[in-house]
Parts: structure tokens; C-alpha cells; sequence
């Protein structure tokens, strides 16, 4: 469900420009130039490094035959986006080939939606959405915009999440704590099932002693 919406949040938001983050995400810079960006271009989305390897995602078919590994690939947990009817044809597009494609991933949609749709896209920097680079986080923190930590969760940085949830109104959200915390340990969970019980073990005592914020 939280895919069909991600797909859909051009008209859910009432803004003439958006920002959207991944709830697994934590704002570590000014966000301001976004607005210039938006002046230029219709949809903002940072552009992996890499060529995506994953099962369910890498070996999809798209573009009418061709592997996603064979093409550039976009990571969706920070978007910028303004209101036109560009972008409407682009959410619109995006949205209609998730739901074709039926895998629970969307990314593998928006590699369509980018080359197939008429939006400006720019493709962003690791800046706007990176992951704990473990070792020179000094000057990674001095640059990075947005941290996504995904399921690499340290001590420290489960504990400052818990504490920004206790300041979120319960009026507003309708939901506790926990639902936070659950969401947390279901991260955690899914690192260990990813790594196997030794290697998540290390990385245990690594999220005990250091935090990359």
C-alpha cells in the first residue's frame, strides 16, 4: 500500500513543490537549494552508482524486453517534485506501471517513468540520499543532505529517532510510539536475515560503539 501512495503523491500533496523522504530517512543539511532546482526541472530522484543487482529488481523486464541491471537506476526515498502537467503524466505513468509490473518495489516502475514520460528529470547526487559510509564520516557529515539508513540502524541513532517520535503530536499521527519502534526492530530484523546471524552479530557491536551521527 505505502507503494501504491508513493506512486500516487503528486496528488496527494497540496504544494506547487514537494520534497518527499522515505520515512527511514534523517535531514542532516539544508534542503533550501531544492527550491532552484525545482525552477529547472520537473522531478528530482538520486541516480545509484551502481547497476541494480537485486533479486525482484535487477533481473525485472522493462522498456519492452530489457533488464533493469542493463540500465541506469534511480533510488525513490527522496524526490522533489513541482506541479504540472508534466509531472502528472510522469506520477501517473509511474503509478500505472507499479501496479502492471507487480512486484513490491517501485523502483523498478520509475526506471520506466524516467525514460519513458516527458518530465525533466535531474538526476541527483549521493548527496540528497546516502547511506553510512562507516569509515571518513567526518567529512561525509559535512556534505550529506539526507542520511537513509535504511536497515543500518546503530544504538545511538534508534535512541534520537525514539526521542523525535515523542515529540510528534498523537492527535495528528493517531498512532504510539510503538508503531515507531516495530518499524525500527523490523529494519534491524531484515539486516540480519540479509547478512546471516555472524556477520549481523558484528555489526551489532559496531551499532554499539559508533553511530554515523
Amino acid at each position: 500500500m505505502n507503494r501504491y501512495v508513493k506512486t500516487r503523491l503528486n496528488v496527494i500533496t497540496p504544494f506547487d513543490k514537494t520534497i518527499f523522504v522515505d520515512c527511514d530517512t534523517k535531514v542532516l543539511g539544508s534542503l533550501a537549494i531544492a527550491n532552484l532546482l525545482l525552477d529547472y526541472f520537473d522531478v528530482c530522484v538520486r541516480l545509484n552508482r551502481r547497476p541494480q543487482v537485486s533479486p525482484g529488481k535487477g533481473d525485472r523486464l522493462v522498456l519492452d524486453g530489457v533488464q533493469v541491471v542493463e540500465l541506469p537506476h534511480w533510488n525513490s526515498g527522496v524526490l522533489l517534485f513541482r506541479k504540472n502537467d508534466r509531472v502528472s503524466r510522469f506520477f501517473g505513468y509511474w503509478n500505472q506501471r507499479f501496479q502492471e509490473i507487480g512486484v513490491p518495489f517501485d523502483q523498478v516502475a520509475l526506471v520506466e517513468a524516467v525514460f519513458k514520460s516527458d518530465a525533466r528529470v535531474l538526476s541527483l547526487d549521493d548527496r540528497w540520499n546516502d547511506s553510512d559510509p562507516v569509515i571518513n564520516r567526518r567529512e561525509w557529515r559535512s556534505r550529506v543532505k539526507i542520511f537513509h539508513y535504511a536497515s543500518n540502524i546503530s544504538d545511538r541513532l534508534m535512541s534520537e529517532i525514539m526521542s523525535f517520535d515523542g515529540l510528534l503530536s498523537r492527535t495528528v499521527t493517531g498512532e504510539d510510539s510503538a508503531v515507531t519502534l516495530r518499524f525500527l526492530r523490523r529494519k534491524r530484523e531484515s539486516k540480519r536475515r540479509k547478512l546471516g546471524i555472524l556477520r549481523y552479530a558484528a555489526l551489532r557491536v559496531l551499532w554499539a560503539v559508533s553511530s554515523p551521527t
